[in-house]
């Protein structure tokens, strides 16, 4: 499974950001918290992948992130994410991160193979990025 994210910040910021949150959990639940407990269905809205994390139980291996598309206007990193969410499988993104994506690029969006750009080119160095988390 993977979880599509974007970011402004600086890819290890935006790991830590996780980390953080993924701890929180670990604490809750250790402290004899229950996935009924307002506390934990609070954390669970942050984000996809955490909300994954508490329903499933299941572990992202964050040392295992690529970012997989970069954009020199932030503007543009929402529509990034929609994009590589609805056309990648087995995402723990919510659905509701592509209600936005208009038809037409969704018809479209499963015949685009993923190339080398300006935008993606892995040695180009910008902070505004979408990344991708798999799980262990």
């Amino acid at each position: 499974m993977s979880y599509i994210g974007l970011t402004t910040n600086q890819l290890k910021t935006r790991i830590y950001g996780h980390r953080a949150n993924i701890n929180k959990y670990q604490k809750l639940v250790e402290g004899g918290i229950t996935n009924t407990d307002v506390q934990l269905a609070r954390l669970g809205e942050i984000t996809a992948l955490l909300e994954h994390t508490i329903n499933y139980k299941h572990d992202f291996d964050l040392t295992q992130v690529k970012i997989i598309d970069k954009t020199f206007k932030p503007s543009a990193l929402s529509v990034l994410e929609m994009c590589h969410i609805a056309n990648t499988d087995k995402t723990v993104n919510r659905r509701t991160e592509v209600y936005g994506l208009s038809n037409t690029y969704s018809g479209i969006l499963h015949t685009i193979k993923p190339s080398v750009t300006r935008r993606n080119n892995p040695l180009s160095d910008i902070s505004n990025h979408t990344q991708t988390t798999n799980t262990q």
